[in-house]
């Protein structure tokens, strides 16, 4: 008798406890409102409401509205996935099989908060995204673009066969170990329509590159040194995605040599590219360089089918300006790049040659970097050559007006007196003598 009441006690304190029915409302939800209020957390997040009932857990695995629709990892769950990544049966057994295994997005975001982080690339994602492949549609990996290198994957005799991502549209990734993973395991994107990536060298040496830049070539974005055949890695995918139409970049450092050749090359097979932003020439450089870019972009752009559709090219490059600049290579180079842009209906935006507002992980204890250079330290034999006319004359103006750090160097032959109304810095916050 006593044990009934009891019985019946707590039954009764159970209903009147709200504590008891705190999980009521997820079960009742629809799978849609449920996928939509769980879209908005991390993977790691989401894992316990499939812990709370066993309504709950089947819709929570459900391959249309489920919790494992997507892979977001973010740098405050990133421990949690170390830890898997170091289980066998982790990335081996059930949870790459049952759940990770058809993701219809991936979004990795390392922050700046794991900057000095050995080694932010993480095989299991790697692994669940290309266990995804037929499922797979975007891939956005957004961190640092640190020097380390991920290990080598074993090879057969014969090379490795291509992983295909068939109905991926849009890759966005600015960690360049990732990108060197693309190419080691042939990962391959027909359908690509959207690229953008992070700084990227074509040189391992720092040498020939623009990552020099009046500094040394460990201090331009934080990094230890250049990224050692970043373009190359670059390179591959634009070689296997004919469907491209825009590459977006912080800075593509192009130097002449094999690299430069193969990236070229690779453009030209995107016939439906008309969007490139973010190459960078080298200091001093004369933008020569370009012309064999535009001579692989002419192969379509000078079609009658895609000659007036608009296009965009976007050049990082920095001014250096001494006493013989309006005679120089350079002054003819703008202006024959400019009239070929008119004839193929293209926008040309020059940018200083390193923009930290456009980078994340600009240290801010760096030395600043400078968008203009005026140069005036050797006494030249003859007189001053005068400023350029036309469009050149124009692009000196805009870029003047928008320069954020100058530096001048005095004591030799001065400038022509025609350029002294051209180089007006009213946006300056920066000016090194």
């Amino acid at each position: 008798m006593s044990a009934a009441k009891h019985q019946k006690s707590s039954h009764t304190v159970s209903e009147k406890d709200p504590g008891s029915h705190r999980f009521l409302g997820l079960e009742r939800l629809e799978k849609e409102l449920l996928w939509d209020i769980s879209s908005r957390t991390s993977t790691a997040e989401r894992v316990p409401l499939s812990c709370v009932s066993k309504d709950l857990r089947k819709a929570a695995n459900s391959s249309t509205y489920g919790i494992y629709r997507d892979l977001v990892i973010t740098e405050d769950d990133i421990g949690v996935w170390k830890r898997l990544d170091s289980s066998h049966h982790a990335r081996s057994g059930n949870l790459l099989d049952k759940h990770l295994g058809n993701i219809r997005s991936a979004n990795v975001a390392l922050e700046r908060a794991h900057w000095n982080e050995e080694i932010p690339f993480l095989p299991i994602a790697a692994d669940s995204m290309e266990a995804s492949r037929a499922t797979l549609r975007s891939i956005h990996i957004h961190g640092p673009p640190k020097p380390h290198s991920c290990p080598e994957p074993p090879q057969g005799p014969g090379g490795r066969e291509p992983v295909v991502f068939e109905r991926v549209t849009e890759l966005r990734v600015t960690n360049n170990q990732w990108l060197e993973h693309f190419r080691r395991r042939q990962w391959v994107f027909p359908n690509l329509l959207t690229l953008e990536v992070g700084q990227l060298c074509a040189k391992d040496d720092g040498l020939s590159c623009s990552c020099k830049n009046g500094h040394s070539s460990d201090t331009r974005m934080g990094l230890s040194k250049c990224e050692p055949c970043s373009i190359g890695c670059l390179t591959h995918i634009l070689a296997h995605s004919p469907k491209l139409r825009s590459l977006t970049a912080i800075s593509i450092d192009i130097a002449p040599g094999e690299d430069l050749d193969a990236f070229t090359e690779a453009v030209g097979r995107c016939p439906d590219l008309t969007c490139i932003a973010g190459l960078a020439t080298p200091e001093g450089s004369d933008m020569g360089l370009l012309k064999g870019l535009r001579d692989a972009l002419d192969t379509h752009w000078q079609t009658i089918h895609k000659k007036f559709v608009p296009k965009r090219l976007v050049i990082r490059h920095q001014f250096r300006f001494d006493p013989a600049f309006g005679g120089k290579t350079i002054s003819r180079c703008i202006n024959d790049l400019l009239g070929w842009a008119r004839k193929v209906n293209c926008s040309v935006e020059l940018l200083p040659l390193t923009d930290e507002k456009g980078c994340p992980w600009a240290q801010p204890s760096l030395p600043p970097c400078r968008d203009i250079m005026i140069d005036c330290q050797v006494q030249s034999v003859g007189s001053a050559a005068p400023a350029p006319t036309g469009r050149v004359r124009q692009v000196i103006q805009e870029r003047a007006n928008k320069a954020d750090k100058v530096d001048m160097v005095v004591g030799g032959t001065p400038l022509h007196k025609s350029m002294q109304p051209l180089l007006v810095f009213p946006s300056v916050s920066r000016l090194a003598l």
